[in-house]
């Protein structure tokens, strides 16, 4: 019977660069997002493999799991965030810092929900003082002299590294307004026969990518965008007055989902969700008081984070017909032409 490995004879560094393979999907894209070489990421998936005594990937054309690595990534994932949380509880008490910190982040997930949790790291570091720019724009971060940025989108940027804290997902969502009036697609290709709202920070197709549960792409076109906001509450508005189904990342929708303000739809695919990051500039090496709370975000954030708890019951629900909205939507949208036969008995009465 083989040996088990030790725990303690595992290197947590290479843990750590192969769960970055397995979510960027290959070691290409892992070495960009943690800023190394391939090599160095090769070497550290070979001394994994040889340390435990399993091979991990498929390496041909495309590398692909073992079943073996694929059941590796999927306990070693909670393992390592749950070791962040614990390393980081065991030592904030020893842990002096002061100083002032800048930090960038897009306005609507950081006004929403990363600002309490930067907030709750200040009042535990009274020493601690922040400078915060909620700002969706693209921004120079060693240029403009940020210790720290949280942005929402894909590592791209060479000048830039940093660590993936969750993936996010984005919801396809109507109103019953927009239901009421427009019915609802039924399928992807039906999209093209819609309304949409969304972003012009983005490309329309890019915002209407959908793929299958393997990440396959799926060919589709995206709705007649009726309306388009470089902001992410604008178009929440937008959503909310029926003028288009929207796409938005679930943090902008999720209390309006469980409220019965909007209605999920489900047309048998996702959309590619977006990941949030917290970046610093290569050009220098990340103070202390970054990293600090970098891992205070890790250990408050979870992987899929918390605010989308109860969506995914919802998100297996069709919305489309009438009679499988929620509750609370049927109410909204009876609220709604209740208020429409008001206006006309008005008008009417007025002429």
């Amino acid at each position: 019977m083989p040996t088990m490995p030790r725990l303690s004879g595992l290197d947590l560094v290479a843990i750590r660069s192969f769960l970055a393979v397995v979510e960027a999907g290959g070691i290409s894209a892992a070495a960009r997002r943690l800023g190394l070489a391939k090599s160095v990421i090769s070497e550290r998936i070979t001394g994994l493999e040889k340390s435990l005594g399993v091979t991990l990937f498929n390496r041909g054309q495309n590398l692909a799991l073992t079943e073996r690595g694929g059941r590796l990534a999927e306990g070693m994932k909670d393992v390592i965030e749950n070791l962040d949380v614990v390393v980081h509880d065991a030592t904030r008490d020893r842990a002096e810092f002061g100083g002032r910190i800048r930090i960038t982040t897009s306005a609507g997930l950081g006004v929403r929900y990363l600002g309490s949790i930067i907030t709750a790291f200040l009042a535990e570091h009274p020493n601690v003082e922040a400078e915060i720019t909620y700002d969706d724009r693209f921004v120079d971060i060693a240029g403009e002299n940020y210790d720290l940025a949280l942005r929402i989108g894909y590592l791209q940027n060479s000048d830039l590294v940093g660590r993936r804290l969750c993936s996010i997902r984005r919801l396809l969502c109507a109103s019953p307004l927009y239901i009421e009036k427009f019915g609802v697609p039924r399928s992807v290709e039906d999209l093209r026969n819609h309304r949409g709202v969304g972003y012009t920070l983005l490309q329309s197709s890019a915002q209407w990518q959908f793929r299958t549960e393997d990440g396959k792409a799926v060919r589709s076109k995206p709705p007649r965008l009726v309306f388009l906001a470089n902001n992410g509450e604008a178009i929440r508005d937008a959503l909310l007055a029926g003028l288009g189904i929207s796409n938005l990342p679930s943090f902008f929708v999720a209390d309006d989902i469980r409220a019965g303000r909007v209605a999920m739809l489900d047309l048998g695919f996702e959309i590619a969700p977006v990941e949030l990051w917290t970046l610093h500039s290569r050009r220098r090496e990340p103070r202390p008081l970054a990293v600090a709370l970098t891992s205070w975000l890790a250990s408050r954030l979870s992987n899929p984070p918390f605010w989308e708890n109860g969506l995914r019951r919802l998100s297996a629900t069709i919305a489309p017909p009438r009679s499988e909205l929620p509750d609370t939507s049927l109410r909204a949208l009876s609220a709604a032409k209740r208020a429409r036969v008001r206006r006309r008995s008005t008008d009417r009465a007025t002429k």
